[in-house]
């Protein structure tokens, strides 16, 4: 079920296939709509290509790069560290070993010291970025669906790109990683149609104003 083209892996796709014609639909067809929501259809774009492998398997063309598979979205995660790989192969059959170390060394400071600035930076703006966020979501209420799908699709790559490339034969683990990023397929596909209630909503709201104000106006000038 979890294998390649399989049922969760093809119901992902349709998902985010069924997430992208939605949202162009409800765009074209309800004209009041945020900047914000015409991003999500594409996104859907993407995940779904990212699903079927950009059309490899279908069409049969390559999607190798510098000898590695790059048929996915996640792959830059795994091109990124074929490359360091090879620089590092590289470097130890041109370096003295001591040499070799201090260099390892100085790119494993480097890489963690990112990591922990990043973090820190993150960790003493948690307020704003929360309270930004909770704002955003009371504008664009759908967005909350975008945002744990978002979540759902960090936690699958975590997954594919650490755990299940440690335990290669864990077998529920994959299973539990394609579950994720069905859901969270899911997540995009509710949040479109939260949106094209939303912006009916709007667009009701706004007939409903323009039709009191009128009488407000009148009622006003009798006085």
């Amino acid at each position: 079920m979890s294998q390649e083209d399989r049922f969760i892996e093809n119901s992902t796709a349709i998902f985010y296939f069924i997430s992208f014609f939605c949202g162009i639909f409800f765009i074209l067809t309800i004209k009041s709509s945020s900047r914000w929501y015409q991003i999500l259809p594409w996104v859907s774009l993407i995940c779904f290509l990212d699903e079927v492998g950009f059309g490899e398997r279908m069409f049969g063309f390559s999607t190798y790069i510098m000898g590695y598979h790059t048929d996915g979205l996640h792959d830059i995660f795994g091109f990124a560290r074929n490359l360091v790989k090879q620089f590092l192969i590289f470097q130890k059959e041109q370096l003295a070993k001591n040499h070799y170390n201090l260099l390892v060394g100085f790119l494993s400071i480097l890489f963690f010291g990112l990591i922990g600035y990043i973090g820190l930076f993150i960790f003493k703006n948690r307020r704003k970025y929360i309270q930004g966020t909770q704002n955003f979501i009371k504008t664009h209420p759908p967005y909350f669906f975008v945002l744990w799908g978002l979540g759902l699709g960090i936690v699958s790559i975590f997954f594919d790109e650490l755990l299940l490339k440690l335990l290669d034969t864990w077998e529920f683990g994959s299973f539990l990683e394609e579950l994720i990023e069905m859901n969270a397929a899911l997540s995009f596909m509710f949040a479109v149609f939260a949106i094209k209630s939303h912006m009916k909503n709007k667009v009701n709201s706004a007939k409903h104003k323009s039709k009191i104000e009128p009488i407000s106006v009148s009622s006003s000038s009798s006085n």
